[in-house]
């Protein structure tokens, strides 16, 4: 046999290094199915032992949404939980913001044919805090751009500078002059 196997890698000129090859090749083959045939892991594959698992995936679900929370919290502030204020217009729209899942939830009433009348600002407004109300104190915010500055709050997080509130849709150059003095971002 082994004078065979030899004559069988000289017609096909099988090299040293090929043969050796071949060998260990062959070799780790044959231990790895012996190892197969004598070496069996007991698999329960019943439906009833999924329990430990459930837990498992329960916990470690749990330490996530807690982590979640957590970044949640630090990153986006949340603003009071319950907010009634009315604006004051000459037909009288209402504006509420109500909390809803740790986040406010702002309805706007349709303020499209509906004039506002002027109000006299004494205060500053931080931006980073001030609800939608508040924000339509300041001139030339109605309660649109004011939702929008929230929702930009809500989603790119609290503003750096006061002059970043240009970011937001609606709020230009001329707009933020006649409100840069009446805003602040602490």
């Amino acid at each position: 046999m082994k004078r065979s196997l030899y004559f069988l890698y000289e017609r096909l000129q099988v090299t040293v290094y090929e043969r050796t090859a071949i060998y260990v090749l062959s070799s780790v083959l044959l231990v790895i199915v012996f190892a197969n045939i004598f070496i069996r892991t007991d698999v329960n594959a019943s439906i009833f032992d999924y329990d430990p698992v459930f837990t498992v995936f329960e916990e470690k679900s749990a330490a996530l949404n807690q982590e979640r929370e957590t970044l949640m919290e630090r990153y986006f502030p949340q603003p009071p939980q319950q907010v009634s204020a009315t604006l004051v217009e000459s037909v009288g729209t209402k504006t509420e913001v109500q909390s809803f899942s740790e986040r406010a939830v702002e309805t706007i009433a349709d303020t499209t044919k509906t004039e506002r009348k002027a109000v006299a600002l004494t205060e500053i407004i931080n931006i980073n805090t001030a609800n939608v109300s508040e924000l339509t104190r300041l001139p030339g915010i109605g309660p649109a751009i004011a939702a929008r500055i929230v929702d930009h709050r809500y989603e790119f997080g609290l503003f750096a500078e006061k002059e970043d509130i240009m970011k937001v849709r609606g709020i230009g150059k001329a707009r933020f002059e006649s409100i840069k003095d009446l805003i602040t971002v602490e």
